[in-house]
């Protein structure tokens, strides 16, 4: 429910009230409902339970009217799927338990490791999602002896004033980030070329870019640097760096396909 006060005095309008989610009224009724068959039904069990909330939903389940156009005064909004999901253990009225599955935008803390070598496809849940009352989904509990975090960085390349790091980054997904002088990332730049003013200083925090400009006509014209670069996660047109240093010496960092 939210408060809702308009006034225009041009216009000499006002109007003042709450707007209120529509299945809002329908929820209570729903509530109120429950509420009085368990007090008068209190040893009721879970199928009594699901036995009455079907009586009360108000759409047809008939195949004539599945696929067909309903106002559904009971949805609640639910995600179409689920990029990593997690389940949570909860309790219910009766004292047992139900599940509730929720969608995490980071699983993972790390990579196993092994001789030395990073193991993409051993991903480490972070231990606050392996309690008696979280579990990530497709996942089982293997002992590690050794790891590496997702945001640990490591330098791949250092010479003349460049450096080139490397982090695991996501499960999919790398993480790349360059320092390097101004007048080489310049050359790699074609839009900052065409620009009035070439300083570093004009560039924005987060850049844009062609990546076949970037890439191709620029890093990868370098055969000693290309091999550190990967292509982009944008890599059929353009791209997105973040841009934390500028100056003499630029510092860009991006994800990779």
């Amino acid at each position: 429910m939210l408060k809702l006060e308009l006034r225009d005095r041009e216009r000499q309008f006002s109007a003042k009230g709450n707007i209120v989610y529509p299945s809002y009224k329908r929820w209570q009724e729903l509530s109120e409902e429950l509420s009085n068959f368990l007090t008068a039904c209190p040893e009721g069990g879970l199928e009594e339970v699901n036995a009455r909330l079907s009586s009360l939903w108000t759409t047809s389940e008939k195949s004539s009217v599945r696929h067909k156009k309903v106002k559904r005064s009971m949805s609640l909004p639910m995600l179409a799927s689920q990029s990593g999901a997690v389940r949570i253990r909860r309790k219910d009225f009766r004292d047992g338990y139900v599940y509730q599955s929720i969608d995490a935008n980071q699983l993972y803390y790390g990579f196993s490791k092994k001789d030395g070598k990073i193991l993409f496809n051993s991903p480490l849940p972070h231990p606050r999602l392996t309690t008696k009352n979280l579990k990530i989904y497709e996942y089982q509990y293997q002992p590690v002896n050794e790891c590496v975090k997702m945001d640990e960085w490591k330098t791949v390349y250092e010479k003349e004033g460049v450096i080139v790091e490397h982090a695991p980054g996501t499960k999919a997904r790398r993480y790349i980030r360059a320092t390097l002088p101004f007048d080489l990332y310049l050359l790699w730049d074609k839009e900052l070329q065409k620009a009035k003013d070439k300083s570093s200083l004009t560039l924005p925090s987060k850049v844009i870019r062609e990546t076949k400009d970037f890439f191709e006509e620029g890093i990868y014209k370098n055969e000693e640097l290309a091999q550190f670069f990967p292509k982009p996660r944008e890599n059929n047109k353009k791209f997105t760096m973040n841009i934390e240093l500028v100056g003499s010496t630029v510092k860009f960092s991006y994800v990779t396909a």
